[in-house]
């Protein structure tokens, strides 16, 4: 998965990860630009927190996860699949072109995919991590592939503003 990551250098790459993480950080700073330590990954708290750190430090256009989860495959038991999502990003202006949700209906392993704003809606500055376009969430066995449904997702997300 890190050679998957560190091929898009148009991306400032950030981890969170867990304060007992075992994971080698010398390595992850092979990868990401920076890596951020919280007690909990899975305190929503925790996670925003560190997010607005980083929101204050530099100006991003979108923002991605990925994590393993379990899929339950009717009739055939468990199957480990790896789950991720991207924020759609936004930018402080009145919206003269947005993407629809039905450009992203061909996403094969696509869960859901939100865009909640529409053509003459103005955006307002960010104050935190829940103001967003949009979202989608896209499944797949393999984390090179979902990494890659996920950064095609970010390329063709269209916002213009005026």
């Amino acid at each position: 998965m890190f050679d998957a990551i560190k091929k898009h250098d148009e991306f400032y790459k950030i981890d969170i990860i867990n304060e007992q993480s075992k994971a080698d950080r010398q390595e992850l700073y092979l990868v990401f630009e920076e890596v951020i330590t919280v007690k909990n990954v899975y305190s929503n708290n925790e996670i925003d927190q560190a997010i607005t750190v980083i929101f204050a430090k530099r100006k991003f256009r979108a923002i991605y996860g990925c994590y393993e989860s379990v899929l339950e495959m009717a009739g055939r038991g468990s199957k480990s699949v790896f789950t991720g999502w991207i924020s759609f990003p936004s930018q402080q202006e009145k919206i003269t072109k947005i993407s629809k949700e039905t450009d992203f209906s061909d996403v094969k392993g696509m869960v859901k995919v939100r865009i909640y704003n529409k053509v003459g809606d103005k955006i307002s500055r960010r104050k935190n991590t829940t103001i967003r376009t949009g979202y989608i969430i896209i499944e797949d066995e393999d984390r090179h592939q979902l990494l890659e449904k996920l950064h095609d997702a970010f390329r063709r997300f269209r916002l213009e503003v005026k």
